[in-house]
């Protein structure tokens, strides 16, 4: 039985460095999870203890792509340094567990510590080569984006069959005069 979605409270019962399934570097901290959240926001409300508490590990990759996402995790933890012999000062981890589904569309839990350093005040502007290679992939993959700004103003509608430079202009009003011919 999956758990419901929402916050939750686990205590830090043990960690180390292993290999994931397909052969990449990963730290795994196993938690025993006691408490959820329950409130209107993350501020009001009360941590209520678990009828059953649930074993839970939290999967840190270490590959290159992932580092500077786990670094941040494993500072956050208080970690110690040490790939033989990971601790970490923290005992406690708030966390999140969302659903989500395995590849053959198997329903599953993802749980993520719930505040880790991720916020805005870290995120660094793209440079302007990336920039500029992302916005050239875009465009050869989904065409052009559309302009910024007001639309423009669409052309002047085609002249309808028949028109031609001996009738008068559409859309001016007939001359003053009586050199209109009936």
């Amino acid at each position: 039985m999956l758990t419901e979605p929402g916050r939750y409270y686990g205590q830090i019962v043990g960690q180390d460095a292993t290999n994931s399934k397909k052969g990449s570097p990963q730290i795994r901290v196993m938690l025993q999870v006691g408490h959820y959240w329950k409130g209107r926001n993350d501020d009001e409300g009360e941590w209520i203890p678990l009828d059953e508490s649930l074993q839970r590990t939290l999967y840190l990759s270490l590959t290159e792509n992932a580092w500077q996402y786990s670094e941040k995790k494993l500072e956050t933890l208080g970690f110690n340094g040490s790939f033989t012999e990971p601790a970490f000062t923290e005992t406690g981890i708030d966390l999140v567990c969302k659903r989500g589904s395995k590849k053959d569309g198997t329903p599953c839990e993802n749980w993520e510590m719930k505040s880790w350093g991720d916020g805005a005040s870290d995120a660094e502007p793209i440079d302007a080569n990336t920039m500029r290679t992302l916005n050239a992939r875009w465009k050869q993959e989904h065409g052009a984006p559309p302009p910024a700004g007001k639309p423009t103003a669409p052309p002047p509608a085609a002249e309808p069959a028949g028109v031609g430079q001996d009738d008068a202009p559409i859309n001016e009003p007939p001359p003053e005069d009586d050199s209109i011919p009936y």
